[in-house]
């Protein structure tokens, strides 16, 4: 809170001290973020009577295979592509 004090005003660094920012409290954000988006990708592809899932594989940096998973559909006039998620391949893959 020095730094917030050198910075902006002692009122502003007060009310920046009350701000929860803990690694738990972040990650709980960041997993509900993920959970809100997720919920509201499937909600909307569910109502399109244009669906196209696309399945693809890369690789990580640490060599392993990763499942891509993208969904296209249309939303009033136009398409929308989003991600939807990513799972770990449990077996090798050879790339053909």
């Amino acid at each position: 809170m020095t730094i917030a004090k050198i910075t902006c005003r002692e009122a502003l660094a007060n009310k920046l001290a009350v701000v929860l920012l803990s690694n738990n409290i972040i990650k709980l954000r960041i997993k509900n973020f993920r959970f809100d988006i997720l919920e509201q990708t499937t909600a909307a592809a569910r109502r399109s009577e244009n669906l196209i899932l696309d399945l693809g594989e890369t690789a990580d940096l640490g060599n392993d295979a990763q499942l891509m998973v993208f969904v296209r559909y249309r939303a009033t006039e136009d398409y929308v592509e989003q991600f939807l998620f990513s799972r770990s391949l449990a077996k090798h893959t050879t790339g053909k």
